[in-house]
């Protein structure tokens, strides 16, 4: 996913304030670039600047939904060779096979059964072939997944009705002498495996060769998410998205390996234009959908909440903190619910909590696989009696001072270098506000500072623009 701005939403207790600051308006959403956060947008997806007030939880709504492509398939003679992984899955039995298919029970193919991803000898023998049965009248396949074995022959798994044209993961474990399918992290079968990998072997998606070789038993439908490990070496990532979604994807006719073993695969006789036999738009979850993130802080500790409504081959939650929203070190590890359908919750608390942090998810699935959450600031819980606003600021940045101090104050400004970079003296003697021009400063992360003769307050602030 390429992200194009990183929204900061801005959360002010009005209260503080006695003067609104030009050019904001208290809740609104503010746009920066990546430029402004250092250049690296990866880092930053969303944030939300909590205010020092702020004591009642900010929920963030988000969902880690797949918004890519996937490959359409038209069920006459598309398919997909990726012969290249040949050389390395030889001889291997200890191995992982998983995707998302989405498919319907009715398939073109007079065969009674339609290839979803196919292991053939270089004479079109088979070896081992996972198929959607089609109903055909007079056999018994009804639109479920099989999982066939060259060698013993017939079908070794009948697994769990797919053919209803939604969205179905599909996981396959060998390990030495048996093997096991989980469809939507469900146990579906398992069996005794008799075959083996050759160098010579031809991989395919979308179809299986019969003896020639020829192509046959195509698919209609759509595929997504292929990985195939072999032992814990992920040796092809397919995520499928590639070319733009129903366009004119004549020149798109290589399927890209994100493992770097360059096992890239070629797709044969589709159209590669419209809606289907085409890259086209997918909605194949990713394994984890989040609800929402909370963050609350207290005297010396942060509770972090968050909720998650499904989570599909999900290990768990790394939980990771920043001071400077940039490099963030893990403080924590929640053990996630492997497969479910319904909602979870979580929590963990910092204990090392003082002058606010950045935190941030790692959601990991049992494969490896990593997605970053929501970035959330939580400035330390104040007493009301010193406060910067608005935060993030653009042009200015207003100060209030504590009651019960008379002045004179320093006002201190320091970059994260902690270079000063701006000072003035306040002689008032009464508890009010000043403000800093911003304006010639660079975005970034600064520290503000106002010194008294016998205490000090800080508090960091974000400039942006």
């Amino acid at each position: 996913m390429v992200l194009a701005c990183c929204p900061y939403i801005l959360v002010a207790n009005q209260s503080l304030v006695s003067a609104q600051p030009s050019g904001y308006t208290y809740g609104e959403q503010i746009t920066i670039n990546a430029s402004q956060m250092g250049g690296n947008l990866s880092l930053f997806p969303v944030l939300t600047v909590i205010n020092l007030l702020l004591l009642s939880p900010v929920f963030i709504h988000t969902s880690l939904a797949q918004s890519g492509n996937c490959l359409d398939f038209d069920g006459s003679n598309d398919y997909v060779l990726l012969n290249s992984l040949a050389d390395d899955m030889s001889g291997s039995t200890i191995f992982n096979i998983e995707f998302w298919v989405k498919g319907a029970q009715s398939q073109p193919t007079p065969s009674g059964q339609a290839g979803l991803f196919s292991i053939n000898t270089s004479a079109g023998g088979n070896v081992l072939l996972f198929v959607l049965g089609t109903g055909l009248s007079g056999q018994q396949w009804d639109g479920k997944i099989y999982v066939f074995d060259g060698v013993i022959g017939w079908y070794q798994i009948n697994g769990p009705y797919i053919g209803d044209n939604n969205w179905h993961q599909v996981i396959y474990s060998r390990n030495g002498s048996s093997a096991s399918l989980m469809v939507d992290g469900v146990a579906a079968g398992s069996h005794s495996p008799a075959y083996s990998f050759a160098a010579s072997d031809l991989w395919s998606i979308g179809q299986e060769y019969d003896f020639g070789p020829l192509t046959s038993d195509c698919f209609q439908g759509q595929i997504d998410g292929l990985k195939i490990y072999n032992s814990s070496n992920l040796v092809g990532d397919y995520d499928f998205n590639q070319g733009t979604a129903g366009g004119n994807n004549a020149s798109q006719t290589t399927l890209i390996d994100g493992s770097g073993n360059s096992n890239n695969g070629t797709l044969l006789t589709f159209t590669l234009n419209g809606s289907t036999s085409n890259w086209v738009a997918s909605s194949a979850p990713l394994p984890v959908e989040l609800l929402d993130f909370q963050a609350k802080p207290n005297e010396t500790t942060a509770l972090l909440t968050w909720r998650t409504a499904s989570e599909q081959n999900h290990h768990g939650f790394y939980i990771e903190k920043s001071q400077d929203g940039r490099q963030f070190e893990s403080i924590g590890f929640a053990v996630g619910s492997g497969f479910s359908s319904e909602e979870r919750s979580y929590f963990f608390e910092d204990k090392n909590f003082f002058a606010g942090a950045y935190y941030r998810l790692r959601q990991v699935d049992f494969d490896g696989k990593t997605a970053l959450s929501l970035i959330v600031f939580l400035a330390a819980k104040r007493n009301g009696s010193f406060a910067a606003y608005p935060n993030p600021a653009a042009t200015e940045v207003w100060v209030k001072h504590p009651p019960g101090h008379s002045g004179p104050f320093s006002l201190l400004l320091y970059d994260v270098g902690g270079r000063l970079v701006f000072s003035t003296n306040i002689t008032d003697n009464q508890a009010g506000t000043s403000s800093i021009d911003l304006r010639g400063l660079p975005p970034g992360v600064y520290v503000l500072k106002l010194q008294h003769s016998s205490v000090a307050w800080s508090e960091r602030i974000l400039v942006s623009r």
